[in-house]
């Protein structure tokens, strides 16, 4: 039945079936960071008041708590989300009536907000200041127990934050997170190779497709990590062929000048040696991991590409796929926004719907046995950053603080291309390989295997199954709009860089039936490539700022200007499906490269294209509001359609009765509507002359419209070229 704070309980008492009865003590205060003191009267009443429940003394509980409800919760009412709301107060008030699972969850409490006060942690994190006991608590028993907690803050605002309480797993009776390791807001050396060498031992014994060279061809440059202690012996070396394992890095280079790398007047100077003292923070902790796994070679692009030698980048940004694909491993400094952040700093995560609110990641052990020190639980900040990130797409925007690595485009190949990859993330270290995402807390390996279940979101997974799987060009051309619509969301320093930081992963598609790369689109899969949308990433609206050609041509995505909050997407293809108008043709494709590299940028991009077409303007619309509306000529006869439906490729005010032309290219797939009865949206592209007698357009935007009366099947069949 319900009561005043949440769902009283109808089974009977768990005290005994849980043996928490018999599993309590009192804390120590010691965290992480420090001793923290408390009350010693307050202490010795909590230890009798807690000695009073174990078994044999008089006051243990013959009566259900209605407090904690004794954790016994219908399954109905905990796939609900059904809590139980409580104070402190009223939790301690329980523990004086001899309840046992409240003086536990009490306990994990005390131990949480003295770490908070820690010495340590008020330094690191100040906007822990003022935060003592939560005002309220929710108790929320779901597969495991959590804490639910609102503090007070001195502004009068409010904090909420939620709380883990976990054992090792099958070590506790009680009904917390089966975990399996404590993570701490320390990350060691020591605790870090462990990790790699476990993760990489499951790699090679297990997944058929993370295999890697033994020994093999090292990059053109590489950098030598030496081997004594002071780090007077590191190098730039010119490998001229030779084969050894190496790692390679993905970090951020960051804002501003200064950036250490190698110029045409210091590369001489690195082949040398390199300053141990000038390297940036996270190159040289990559150095000491290199070293750590007994690897002589650390690959770095700032260091191995000559920075201001455009031929030297040229050649070498080509061979991004064969660096990344053989490397041993590749470390990703995922949580640095720069190279001078570092690997080994202290780790945080943000408290439930409080962006501003950092916490340590330590897990604090709460005793639950006065004979046997070592039974017990630890409560710890919710994990949760990592695992949203890694188990989705498209929401890199979101975990700027977190990972900010994984919001740059360069990265995103970075990312795809190795075979393991180790991101040190903000929170804990996560290794994402060919065949499964982990991570330390072991969440994610519960519900991230390729093998096994084919995680949703999980951009490794679509790449390496498609490209073992033998797809047919439709199936790998998806696959590819994926890839596209992700990497059209992350930040560029260069927008000139953007079709060189996704030529590894081009390269790994070409040979795969999709024919010929046409500057960021695949020609068996051309017409529908044609049908990227730029938009707002934040809010879906219309593209506000004027238009910049990046170059030519203007049909493929990697010449749409994305400055800002824009964006690139294909997700109205990937939501709907696409089916190409059996009018459409493209007839002829006449191409030239502006370098050697195929997947690089095109000088010219002439496509010959024939379908059903008509003629259309924006105009301004009738008075009062004037607004400016999309008016297509079908039938004969002027139709007025919502500009809602147009997707502008750049400032719609520049195409105010501008002639446009349109040009039908297919619909949506009409097995993948849901609505009963609803027509198919007709996919087409608008167009604009390149000059008044030319028979030239370039394209301006894409309109989708589904009105049955403004359908292009029936117009005339017309032959044009876009550029």
């Amino acid at each position: 039945m319900e009561g005043p704070r949440g769902v009283y309980l109808t089974k009977p008492s768990a005290h005994e079936q849980l043996g928490v009865g018999r599993h309590l003590e009192g804390c120590s205060l010691e965290s992480s960071q420090g001793t923290v003191g408390t009350d010693e009267a307050t202490k010795r009443d909590q230890m009798q008041q807690q000695k009073q429940l174990l078994p044999g003394h008089s006051k243990a509980p013959t009566a259900r708590c209605n407090v904690c409800h004794d954790l016994e919760f219908e399954q109905a009412e905990i796939d609900n989300n059904t809590w139980v709301q409580t104070t402190k107060e009223e939790l301690d008030g329980a523990v004086r009536r001899g309840c046992p699972t409240c003086s536990l969850i009490s306990q994990a409490i005390t131990r949480f907000c003295a770490s908070l006060r820690s010495d340590y942690n008020r330094a690191k994190y100040p906007e822990l200041h003022g935060l003592k006991q939560p005002n309220r608590v929710r108790i929320m028993p779901f597969k495991y127990l959590c804490l639910h907690l609102q503090f007070q803050k001195p502004d009068g605002g409010h904090a909420q934050v939620l709380l883990d309480l976990f054992s090792p797993r099958g070590s506790s009776a009680f009904p917390v997170l089966q975990a399996p390791d404590c993570l701490s807001s320390k990350l060691t050396l020591t605790g870090l190779a462990t990790k790699i060498e476990a993760w990489i031992q499951n790699c090679e014994s297990k997944h058929i497709h993370c295999h890697v060279p033994n020994r093999p061809k090292l990059p053109s440059r590489a950098i030598d990590v030496g081997f004594t202690e002071n780090y007077d012996d590191i190098k730039l070396v010119s490998c001229g062929g030779k084969s050894a394992r190496y790692v390679a890095l993905s970090y951020c280079w960051g804002k501003g000048a200064g950036m250490f790398q190698t110029t045409r007047s210091s590369l001489a100077s690195w082949i040398q040696g390199i300053p141990w003292n000038e390297l940036p923070k996270t190159f040289q902790d990559s150095i000491i991991i290199t070293r750590r796994l007994g690897i002589s070679y650390l690959w770095i692009d700032a260091l191995c590409i000559v920075q201001d030698d455009t031929h030297d980048w040229e050649v070498e940004s080509a061979n991004m796929a064969s660096v990344y694909s053989n490397s041993y491993l590749t470390i990703a400094a995922t949580a640095a926004s720069d190279s001078h952040h570092g690997l080994f700093v202290d780790r945080w995560t943000h408290s439930s719907a409080e962006v501003g609110l950092k916490l340590p990641v330590d897990a604090l052990r709460v005793p639950t046995s006065v004979d046997n020190p070592d039974e017990s639980i630890f409560v710890r900040p919710w994990i949760h950053l990592a695992h949203d990130r890694f188990s989705d797409t498209e929401n890199a925007q979101d975990h700027a603080e977190d990972a900010p690595l994984l919001t740059r485009a360069w990265a995103f190949q970075e990312r795809l291309l190795p075979s393991r990859t180790l991101h040190v993330h903000a929170e804990e270290l996560v290794w994402e390989c060919k065949s499964a995402v982990q991570c330390e807390c072991e969440h994610l390996d519960q519900t991230a295997s390729f093998e096994a279940v084919e995680m949703e979101g999980w951009l490794k997974d679509s790449v390496t199954g498609s490209l073992h799987a033998g797809e047919s060009a439709e199936k790998l051309g998806f696959v590819w709009l994926i890839l596209v619509s992700e990497f059209g969301a992350l930040h560029l320093t260069h927008e000139s860089d953007r079709l060189a930081a996704l030529s590894g992963l081009a390269s790994m598609f070409s040979g795969k039936c999709l024919g010929n790369y046409l500057g960021g689109i695949w020609e068996h899969d051309l017409p529908r490539g044609l049908m990227f949308t730029v938009t707002n990433i934040e809010l879906g609206e219309l593209l506000p700022v004027q238009q910049i050609q990046m170059s030519p041509p203007s049909w493929s995505w990697a010449s749409a200007y994305v400055g800002g909050s824009m964006r690139i997407s294909y997700n109205h293809i990937l939501d709907n499906g696409f089916v190409k108008d059996p009018h459409f043709q493209v007839i002829g494709i006449d191409l030239i490269l502006q370098s050697g590299n195929p997947f690089s940028w095109l000088e010219r991009g002439l496509l010959q294209l024939k379908g059903s077409c008509t003629v259309a303007k924006i105009s301004t619309g009738p008075l009062p509001s004037g607004n400016p509306q999309f008016v297509m000529t079908v039938g004969g006869v002027q139709k007025v359609i919502l500009l809602m439906c147009f997707w502008s490729d750049g400032n719609i005010e520049h195409l105010e009765n501008v002639p446009l032309d349109c040009i039908l290219i297919g619909t949506e797939d009409p097995s993948w509507i849901a609505e009963p009865g609803r027509t198919p949206w007709e996919y087409v592209l608008v167009l604009r002359k390149t000059s008044v007698d030319s028979n030239t357009y370039q394209r301006v935007g894409l309109l989708l419209t589904t009105e049955e009366t403004c359908s292009l099947r029936n117009e005339i069949v017309r032959t044009m070229l876009l550029a």
